[in-house]
């Protein structure tokens, strides 16, 4: 996400709620630099509060330090009318998230919702998708 983006929520009001895994580095960039077989550089950050870039662009900003200041920071963040962002001191060399994200069929991307109340509705399959798209291209 970039600044601008964060001014544009903020300026048009919208409830977007942001949370950063603010490790104090591009990890991901760090790890495809590895991978790809290149020496890293400049993938280390300065300790950056985006909580209070987030403040200054006139949203609810928060940091968390200490996992017990989680719940509450996302509990104020959620309650916030109005973009909101949470900034989430992690460890600097554990992946935040996996590299690859997968749902089996009987799995719910909003855990306690109805998927049919989803505007996009329930995941569809690889298959079918590609099944959509080729009948698509015969039609």
């Amino acid at each position: 996400m970039l600044l601008g983006e964060v001014l544009t929520l903020s300026q048009r009001k919208l409830p977007v709620k942001i949370v950063v895994f603010n490790n104090g580095a591009l990890s991901f960039v760090d790890l495809e630099m590895k991978a790809a077989g290149i020496v890293t550089f400049g993938t280390e950050l300065i300790d950056t509060d985006f909580a209070a870039i987030a403040g200054a662009a006139g949203m609810f900003g928060a940091r968390v330090e200490k996992p017990d200041e989680l719940e509450g920071a996302l509990r104020e963040a959620f309650s916030y009318d109005g973009a909101a962002l949470v900034d989430v001191r992690t460890a600097r060399h554990e992946l935040a998230l996996p590299t690859k994200l997968t749902l089996r069929p009987d799995q719910r991307l909003l855990p306690g919702r109805d998927q049919d109340s989803c505007p996009a509705g329930p995941p569809k399959s690889s298959s079918s998708a590609r099944r959509s798209r080729r009948q698509r291209e015969i039609e």
